[in-house]
């Protein structure tokens, strides 16, 4: 039902692209569908639609309509959760640690911007050694890499990480290197 309502708003922004209604119609089942996904035990399915929702709000520089931060949090927490039940059934499913590890890179992202400094660093700490495993695990997959890469750059960026300039220059050294041997 969720769908074939994505599918009609679609078509409407097909006619009004910029019509406030509508976009936020579309945002609204984005995100409501991410939710049941996840609900239903679907995780790959809910962070893929939850991040287009995401993408989808960024390309309007809107915020979460009727959504707090606190609920927000709580959603990637339950997304987490979720992901973890998952992962303790399937150890070895690699598809759903990378989304654990990409769940944790957004999580510290949007600690740090609520100014959460403990548990930004806590979720990219976590999403860095989830990618520093899967790299371990995976050599040959690039995309593992190149989020490993990211997950650096972006941990090295804390706040934080101003007071401890060797360590910040050792994450951004580590990521260069990283994208030099995937690259080249």
């Amino acid at each position: 039902m969720q769908v074939r309502a994505m599918k009609l708003t679609d078509e409407l922004l097909t006619s009004d692209s910029r019509n406030p209604e509508y976009l936020a119609l579309k945002f609204t089942l984005e995100h409501a569908l991410a939710n049941r996904l996840a609900t239903s035990g679907n995780y790959l399915e809910a962070m893929k639609m939850y991040q287009a929702a995401v993408q989808f709000a960024k390309t309007l520089d809107i915020q979460w309509p009727g959504e707090t931060v606190i609920q927000r949090i709580s959603l990637h927490q339950l997304t987490q959760q979720s992901l973890e039940t998952a992962l303790a059934a399937q150890p070895d499913n690699r598809e759903l640690r990378a989304a654990l590890a990409s769940l944790q890179a957004n999580l510290s992202l949007i600690y740090r911007a609520h100014g959460r400094p403990h548990e930004d660093e806590r979720s990219g700490e976590l999403s860095v050694e989830l990618y520093e495993e899967l790299c371990l695990e995976f050599p040959d997959v690039r995309s593992y890499q190149r989020s490993l890469s990211h997950a650096l750059v972006t941990h090295s960026q804390r706040p934080s990480m101003n007071a401890t300039l060797p360590l910040k220059e050792a994450l951004m050294k580590r990521a260069l290197e990283i994208v030099e041997r995937v690259y080249h």
